[in-house]
């Protein structure tokens, strides 16, 4: 990096790790990966091994063994090769620690990108062109700067390289006539990907967004004050009477993080149904029925099946809760009607308020009239409030001055010391709940109050897994005080 490197010689690094045989250094500006060293031999030996690999395995055995012992395969992979190049025994016995970090980096993982990909402390990655750094978000140091360049730069025939392997691992498709992919690579990041300078004057660009290596369960989210018993108390009741609820929020404020662990306070015997165009939900329940949009390539003599057709197809298999991954379109007109005749309905959606919310889903393409935008009983804004750091910012519902006019009220925002007997008074979507429960505001307030402590109670103890947590949810909230 020329100059920056002068820059960082002299700032004291914030932590540095390994990623199998590479090093890993994190300055406060600077991400900086060390691969195993190599000789002008060791090179050609690897370029030959690679090669062969190439050309010489078969697709299945590859899919078959890399569920299985990648290490052992890779190994006899390498053998193989060795000995069919005949390439100097006592040279690989010496370069094999080097063969065995590129093999795996380069034939089964993301070359360049892979250890990037593989550092669980890495959130998002980006390049938007060749010959500039890859930069990264990452955790530990996202207190000092959002994003941080690597010392990582691609050259035009690496990137040309690196986004057809993205593409191709997300099953995706990239050409002059298709400039543009979003795909869903096995280990479940989501990647948009560019090729060449048709769209992107700098040429060919990714943004990878990571699935993470732990997902937060709702107790974590209550452990790290991104959400509060009361307010989680108060969802549980909404979801389990059935409720429609919208997460707002821009990209990357925590939206899929809350939906999936608002999952598991639904009750485990209901029927789930998901529909996504990306898989990222994952739902607990033994009955979790998933539907994905299908795309259709160029090329293809197959049809596309969007968002809006499976959110009406999910209407006949008869789900307790319908849950769309994400709203954009059409799919809200069928999501609220599913909402009217009787399903509980959950959803993300791109707005920063629901006013802002309310103005897009009365505006073409969603075109949803008013007496439906009413059935849905909370807005929940996600928002960072530091890097890194995302928190349910608050809690709005609606409330109709006229035929026409929907006015959204705020009922919770973070930071703010809320009751439960405040809450009871100024949600409509409790006394929604009181009403089908048959419950009187006494009783409310109680079962509340109930819920929010065995919740609290909940985010101090330890677990050893999900499953523990799913387990004490079920019996606590819907064991016995269930109706």
């Amino acid at each position: 990096l020329g100059q920056d490197e002068m820059i960082f010689e002299y700032q004291d690094p914030v932590v540095n790790y390994q990623i199998d045989s590479a090093s890993v250094t994190v300055y406060p500006n600077l991400y900086v990966v060390k691969e195993p060293e190599l000789s002008d031999e060791a090179k050609a030996s690897i370029a030959k091994i690679i090669e062969y690999i190439y050309y010489s395995a078969q697709p299945e055995p590859f899919i078959k063994n890399m569920h299985d012992d990648l290490k052992k395969y890779v190994e006899e992979l390498i053998w193989n090769a060795v000995k069919s190049l005949k390439i100097d025994n006592d040279k690989s016995l010496e370069f094999f620690p080097a063969f065995m970090y590129y093999v795996q980096r380069d034939v089964f993982g993301y070359g360049p990108l892979n250890v990037l990909l593989r550092d669980e402390y890495v959130e998002e990655l980006s390049m938007v062109g060749p010959n500039k750094p890859v930069y990264v978000v990452h955790r530990i140091v996202s207190n000092y700067k959002k994003w941080i360049p690597t010392n990582i730069i691609l050259d035009e025939a690496e990137a040309f390289l690196v986004v057809q392997k993205i593409v191709q691992r997300g099953k995706g498709y990239l050409s002059f006539a298709m400039p543009i992919s979003d795909v869903l690579l096995p280990e479940g990041h989501r990647a948009a990907v560019t090729y060449s300078n048709e769209v992107t004057p700098w040429g060919h660009s990714f943004t990878i967004r990571k699935f993470p290596s732990k997902r937060l369960s709702i107790v974590d989210l209550i452990k790290q004050n991104s959400i509060t018993p009361l307010i989680t108390a108060y969802l549980s009741l909404i979801l389990e009477t059935r409720g429609c609820i919208f997460i707002l929020g821009p990209t990357a404020s925590g939206k899929t993080t809350v939906l999936n662990a608002l999952l598991e306070l639904v009750p485990l015997d209901w029927k789930i149904v998901t529909v996504e165009d990306t898989p990222e939900i994952l739902a607990p329940h033994s009955q979790w029925d998933r539907l994905v949009s299908r795309k259709a390539l160029p090329g293809e003599e197959v049809s596309e099946i969007d968002l809006f057709e499976l959110t009406k197809f999910a209407w006949r298999r008869r789900p307790d809760l319908l849950i769309v991954g994400e709203v954009r379109g059409r799919e809200a007109q069928a999501l609220v009607h599913a909402v009217a005749s009787g399903h509980g309905g959950l959803t993300t959606f791109h707005a920063d308020s629901a006013r802002s919310a309310i103005l897009r889903l009365k505006s073409p393409p969603l075109n949803i009239e008013p007496s439906f935008i009413l059935l849905i009983s909370a807005f929940i804004n996600m928002r960072e409030i530091n890097p890194g750091y995302r928190v349910l910012y608050s809690i709005e519902e609606l409330y109709e001055e006229s035929s026409t006019n929907i006015v959204p009220k705020v009922i919770y925002e973070y930071g703010t010391d809320l009751t439960t007997e405040k809450l009871v008074e100024i949600s409509n979507a409790m006394k929604r709940v009181a009403n089908i429960k048959g419950w009187s505001r006494e009783y409310m307030i109680s079962e509340l109050e109930r819920r929010k402590n065995i919740l609290q109670d909940l985010s101090v103890r330890s677990f050893n897994n999900k499953n523990e947590i799913l387990e004490e949810i079920s019996i606590k909230l819907y064991g016995e005080h269930s109706e």
